[in-house]
């Protein structure tokens, strides 16, 4: 079947098989990424991206989303790529199953690698793209906390233009991201972590679920003090977001127990949680506070595992 048939089957149908009309809109599938942006441009905000589809099918079949135009870019050929030069390069409709094999057998982008096991399942993810996950920055996804982490840059095209923007000035504190209706994500750049040591802690209820809430940290060391460290917070109710003030509290210091504690509590002081059905805001903040402590304990713990080994 392909993939507009399948994309219809979806939308027509409920999990019952009942029918379900999620809205009448159009579709067009463009092969290249100009026509993709004269399409962007003339519909605006009346028109989505389709890539993977598995953030926005699900919306437009539960009808939290009405567009009146899809636009399929499954077969701009230019947008899909993996690059690995000094910086790892991640075109639009890369899948994240197909990143994650891509970075199995290498010693680069360590987080990254970390977190793409941990989305949903291989179905999932062998369907829904890094850059989709980035775009649609929805809570507890991992992804976007990566960005934050890695201190990613994302690129931006539109018919007015090419821009690069920073994941930390992508992402606004409400939730929302800084992508005007007709821009599309083109592509997002990490920076080599080669000589960090990263870690990602979650606590999710099921497999398939977004993590109640979630740690990504990046570390670095020099003789045995921490020299900088990137801890981003993410989860239900909780948007991704960096914890700059508990971030400045580690550097320069030796990790001892005492350090790990106090991080905890600065991390359950900065983090800003939203209002979730059936996650209080002091559970998440107390779990905020246990998962990043518990993160930049690992890190650290690699960190040392690496130097003694050296020697």
């Amino acid at each position: 079947m392909g993939f507009k048939k399948c994309l219809l089957l979806c939308l027509r149908l409920d999990f019952d098989g009942w029918p379900n009309s999620p809205g009448m809109f159009t579709y067009s599938a463009p092969t290249s990424i100009e026509e993709v942006l004269d399409i962007v441009s003339e519909w605006g905000s009346r028109a989505r991206i389709l890539a993977g589809g598995q953030t926005l099918i699900p919306l437009i079949h539960n009808q939290r989303l009405s567009p009146e135009h899809l636009v399929d870019i499954n077969g701009v050929r230019s947008l899909d790529f993996i690059d690995l030069q000094e910086d790892l390069s991640v075109g639009a409709c890369c899948r994240q199953r197909d990143l994650e094999v891509f970075l199995r057998t290498r010693q680069q982008h360590a987080l990254i690698a970390q977190a793409l096991p941990l989305i949903a399942d291989r179905e999932i993810r062998s369907r829904g793209t890094v850059c989709g996950s980035l775009a649609a920055a929805l809570p507890g996804a991992e992804l976007p906390a990566v960005a934050l982490t890695c201190n990613a840059n994302l690129r931006i095209r539109s018919k007015r233009g090419a821009r690069e923007i920073s994941a930390t000035s992508l992402y606004r504190e409400d939730g929302t991201v800084a992508l005007a209706p007709d821009e599309i994500l083109t592509h997002v750049d990490f920076e080599d972590d080669d000589h960090s040591r990263t870690a990602i802690e979650e606590l999710r209820y099921t497999q398939l679920s977004f993590p109640a809430c979630g740690a990504a940290v990046l570390v670095d060391s020099q003789n045995g003090f921490c020299s900088s460290l990137r801890l981003t917070i993410f989860g239900q109710g909780i948007p991704a977001q960096r914890i700059n003030e508990a971030e400045s509290f580690v550097e320069g210091e030796r990790p001892s127990t005492e350090l790990v504690d106090e991080l905890a509590t600065r991390i359950r002081k900065e983090v800003r949680v939203d209002s979730v059905p059936g996650i209080p805001a002091d559970y998440a903040r107390h779990v905020a506070g246990s998962l990043g402590a518990r993160a930049f304990k690992r890190a650290v713990a690699q960190r040392e595992a690496v130097t003694a080994g050296a020697q």
